[in-house]
């Protein structure tokens, strides 16, 4: 399936807008740097049903398992933009937002991760992607924008709940 680069950028830079400039956290294997993101700006930006999905998460597994915005299957951060590699405790618990304000509404997930207390937004479906829109434009839609790429950004925000 290609890649819509410029739709990775419509919906990145609505979410970088309003990302601050903090990053404490970067991608194990691809180096970029995951920014920082304040939930009340977030849910102004992402609307919707952003909130619920938020508060449906449940703990015990076999109950979040159930609560319809769970996807049945946990992310396993094969291109290493996540700080910590699953296992060991590490669980990446994907969720879909699928009434939400984007511009490509369908790429928006959530990504848990209950060990370490972490939640993150990907409006891009985990694909890494460039802020420029000409640039963007430019790129080969069967081509993977990838730590090396210009300009390339994590397809991460964490969630921060406090400024």
């Amino acid at each position: 399936m290609p890649i819509d680069h410029l739709a990775n950028t419509n919906n990145g830079n609505a979410i970088k807008k309003i990302a601050t400039t903090t990053t404490t956290l970067s991608g194990r294997t691809s180096n970029l740097p995951i920014y920082n993101v304040n939930l009340s700006a977030l849910k102004d930006v992402v609307g919707g049903k952003l909130l619920t999905v938020i508060g449906s998460i449940k703990t015990d597994n076999d109950k979040d398992l159930q609560n319809g915005y769970r996807q049945p299957t946990d992310h396993e951060d094969r291109d290493g933009n996540l700080p910590a590699p699953p296992g060991n405790g590490v669980q990446y618990r994907e969720y879909f937002v699928a009434d939400n304000n984007l511009a490509k509404p369908g790429y928006v997930r959530l990504v848990a991760d209950l060990h370490n207390k972490r939640m993150y937004i990907t409006p891009t479906h985990y694909d890494a992607w460039v802020q420029d829109r000409q640039a963007a434009g430019k790129l080969d839609g069967g081509t993977a924008v990838t730590g090396a790429t210009a300009g390339a950004h994590s397809p991460f925000f964490l969630i921060m709940t406090k400024a």
